[in-house]
């Protein structure tokens, strides 16, 4: 009995063993396998845990490393995956998958040289894997090196011509090398290949949008966001495309939709900020650049905008700080040396800023922006000429930059060329007609050289833009009365109004509100006020000024022959001596065929209305004279008897002395102006 009971556990014993043994071996294959499964499901993490039971029964088990280096890979887990890779190789060299593999892992971590070293490898071991030519194809891409890309990519579409993703690729090199009709094709052929290819239409949208084509990018990026409604580039690109339309608030909700996705994208807060700034909201935009410098510390863009919108705030020094973190990351960034040269100047560090323009021109002598910031630091330091130097610069550079000519003017005022300064203020203007500071300015220029009536414009002009500071000044000395509204002139025979806009353009009506009638000649006018007087004299070129006290006939000629002067001096400084004589002599042609046609029209007897300087009644001859403009005759005009008859033949009579038209000589001057010449009265 005893004996029966040893031989039973011992059985059992040996049946237990075996079945021990049996079950070892079976587990390790049922993790693998069933990591597998995992894998397959995209559940990466539970597939991991059992590739490490694997690798825990068996240390050197090869597809389990290799298999558990793919899930870091479809994980995101890059370092892991290529420790796991390098694992492979160490134990099985001939493992033909493993450098594919690797590669990518190399590719997402940007170490591309490494990662084409294996593709190399991965190609050499199996040369019809279309992949491999792929994926060495977007890491030239990456490097720079397009035409090698390019030829990866064609070697893939030879390999298999119905792949979207080599001709998508493949489109993204061919613009990067400007080659655009290329690049669209491409694209399109990728999307005729597989219409919900969500990765296509997004690179098409990109590919518009850096065209300029925002419309187009946007609805590309709507394709793409109904394929894929997470796709947090696609929001990104529709709201960048927004904002170069002007559309920040579509722009602001693509970047929030973006954010809520993913919290973590710098790229998105970034943009947010950057739309902020364009709707003046700088501190909401500090905020975004806040965050996205947090989540990439080393994000230049971000510390770049960071520090202009500071700069924008007059928070001068922190854009300094900003800058600074900029340039130690890109030294040769010019850019950025300009910007920090003008925070230096916000702060009143000339010398710092002009050390900061050089290193810019250093950088790049053909940069815009530099020399004219320069010059403006030179003209705050007393360098005159150093500054008219590196305007002309500018000039060069960018002639339709206003500010270039309008500092400029303002180097030539200070050292008292006025006529130099006018004629770079009058440029400036021509470029950019609503600035106030360049009316402003040659205001001041007219001022100095007596042009009192021109100055008063050019400072109301400037107060109308938001700069009254130099009218006010006039004001406070009786000049630049106002010249907005509608003046009363009193006549014996019938009343007058000039009306003006709020520029000072003067129209002669004959009502408070109606039609304009014809001016005549130049004079003087009084203008009826309850409190007190003010006059309105006109020039030769029917310009009326308005005028605090009333001048004489004497002080009104010498006034033109003054304005007369003027115009010469002011073309004389503009022109050189030939085209000044060629100037002059079409202006005695023009002035002698003015005598003509004045002669002519004389002998025409058109109908004019002749508006009288001073207070003199004027002479009217019945209805066959003067026309009365406030006694109007039946007919308006001067009508001519009917002929009588002498014989056989009619024979117009003579028209009667009284009722022959003539013009009466005028007391000033005595110029009469066409119509056209008053459409746009002016104070100067």
């Amino acid at each position: 009995m005893r004996k029966y009971i040893l031989y039973t556990l011992v059985l059992a014993l040996i049946v237990t063993i075996g079945f021990a043994t049996k079950a070892v071996a079976v587990t390790k294959e049922y993790y693998l396998s069933h990591g597998f499964k995992y894998m397959k499901l995209g559940k990466y993490k539970p597939a991991i845990k059992d590739f490490d039971q694997a690798i825990n029964l068996d240390s050197k088990y090869v597809k389990a490393y290799f298999l558990r280096g793919i899930a870091y890979l479809k994980g995101g887990q890059y370092r892991q995956s290529v420790e796991d890779f390098n694992q492979t190789i160490h134990l099985d060299p001939n493992y033909t998958k493993i450098y594919y593999y690797r590669g990518i892992a190399y590719k997402h971590l940007g170490q591309y040289q490494e990662a084409i070293e294996d593709f190399n490898q991965s190609i050499r071991l199996k040369p019809d894997n279309a992949y491999g030519y792929y994926h060495r194809g977007i890491s030239y891409n990456n490097l720079g090196q397009h035409q090698k890309a390019i030829e990866d990519f064609n070697k893939a579409l030879n390999l298999d011509p119905t792949d979207a993703y080599f001709y998508c690729n493949r489109g993204i090199s061919y613009f990067d090398l400007s080659q655009h009709q290329k690049a669209i094709d491409d694209f399109n052929q990728a999307i005729n290949l597989n219409p919900k290819y969500a990765f296509a239409y997004y690179n098409r949208g990109l590919y518009f949008s850096k065209l300029n084509k925002h419309q187009r990018a946007i609805e590309d990026y709507e394709k793409t966001i109904r394929l894929d409604p997470k796709y947090v580039d696609a929001y990104v690109g529709r709201g960048v495309s927004y904002a170069f339309l002007g559309k920040y608030k579509e722009a602001l909700t693509d970047y929030d939709k973006a954010i809520g996705i993913d919290p973590k994208n710098a790229e998105a807060y970034y943009h947010r900020g950057n739309a902020y700034s364009f709707t003046d909201q700088h501190k909401r935009s500090i905020e975004d650049y806040d965050k996205a410098i947090r989540l990439n510390p080393e994000y230049i863009q971000a510390y770049d905008y960071r520090g202009y919108a500071y700069y924008l705030l007059g928070r001068n020094q922190r854009a300094i700080e900003d800058y600074d973190k900029v340039i130690s990351l890109d030294p040769k960034s010019a850019d950025t040396y300009i910007f920090r040269g003008k925070a230096y100047i916000g702060l009143g560090h000339y010398q710092k800023a002009v050390e900061d323009f050089n290193q810019a021109i250093g950088l790049n002598p053909k940069i815009a922006g530099a020399y004219y910031n320069r010059a403006d630091a030179y003209r705050e330091l007393g360098d005159y000429l150093l500054a008219i130097e590196d305007y002309g610069k500018e000039i060069n550079l960018n002639p339709n930059l206003s500010a270039s000519y309008n500092g400029r003017g303002m180097v030539y005022h200070n050292l008292g060329e006025y006529l130099r300064a006018i004629k770079d203020y009058n440029q400036a203007i021509h470029l950019d007609p609503n600035f106030a500071s360049q009316y402003a300015n040659r205001g001041l220029s007219y001022s100095k050289l007596d042009q009192l009536n021109r100055a008063c414009v050019d400072f109301w002009k400037a107060c109308y833009l938001g700069d009254c500071n130099s009218l006010k000044i006039e004001q406070e000395k009786r000049h630049c009365l106002d010249p907005g509204g509608t003046y009363f002139i009193d006549q014996d025979e019938g009343d007058l109004y000039i009306s003006t806009d709020e520029y000072g353009k003067f129209k002669i009506t004959s009502k408070k509100v109606g039609d304009s009638i014809k001016p005549g000649t130049h004079g003087i006018y009084f203008i009826k006020q309850r409190k007190k007087r003010t006059y309105i004299s006109t020039d030769r070129y029917g310009d009326f000024y308005l005028e605090p006290e009333k001048l004489s006939k004497e002080e009104v000629r010498e006034r033109a022959r003054q304005e007369a002067e003027w115009d010469r001096m002011e073309r004389e400084s503009v022109m050189g001596d030939k085209a000044a004589s060629i100037a002059r002599e079409a202006i005695e042609k023009a002035e002698a065929e003015a005598k003509a046609k004045r002669l002519e029209d004389t002998k025409i007897r058109e109908r004019e209305v002749v508006v009288v300087s001073g207070y003199r009644k004027p002479r009217y001859r019945g209805y066959h004279g003067y026309w009365n403009p406030y006694y109007p005759s039946p007919h308006g005009h001067w009508k001519p008897r009917k002929p009588r008859r002498h014989g056989h033949h009619w024979k117009p009579r003579k028209p009667r002395r009284h009722g022959q038209w003539k013009p009466r000589h005028p007391r000033s001057h005595g110029r009469k102006l066409s119509p056209e010449s008053f459409k746009n009265f002016s104070i100067r």
